[in-house]
């Protein structure tokens, strides 16, 4: 004979409490962190078709690095890809570093340099697993880049 109880047991208790507990409303502060969570999530619709508005979702800083933010986008879990933007201050440095899958960027909008190369909108960037990324150097009016990455290098940013 086990401790455990079985699934009908289980259930029959579930039903009890739900008989005879009264709900609690959260704490104001839960419900206000609750409610601001979901009004940053993209709405998804019925197509399967998902919108994100400039204003929508959250721009978070990269760790360690002064005046780079970036807002994730999408996550692929089939291709193992994130797609987000980044947003560099004027000046702002990306350090050199080795990508553990590929990276496709696109700059959005201002300008920087890549490993001495200029980059300005419109121009777009492929670069292969395990090969050296050149440092970026956001120029005087910073730069918005639209990257999609392997989400090793996502994650280990």
């Amino acid at each position: 004979m086990t401790d455990a109880l079985t699934n009908e047991e289980l259930t029959f208790l579930d039903e009890i409490a739900l008989d005879t507990i009264e709900p609690v409303n959260p704490p104001s502060f839960v419900r206000a962190r609750v409610l601001e969570l979901i009004t940053h999530l993209p709405q998804e619709e019925e197509d399967g078709v998902r919108y994100i508005r400039a204003s929508e979702g959250e721009w978070r800083p990269v760790p360690m690095l002064r005046g780079i933010d970036f807002k994730k986008l999408s996550s692929d879990r089939k291709r193992n890809t994130v797609t987000l933007l980044m947003r560099f201050q004027p000046g702002a440095k990306l350090p050199a570093h080795v990508n553990k899958g590929d990276e496709d960027a696109y700059v959005i909008s201002g300008s920087c340099t890549v490993g001495g190369i200029d980059a300005w909108p419109g121009d777009y960037q492929h670069i292969t697993t395990a090969t050296k990324h050149p440092e970026i150097i956001a120029k005087e009016d910073g730069c918005l880049v639209l990257l999609v990455v392997d989400r090793a290098d996502y994650e280990a940013a």
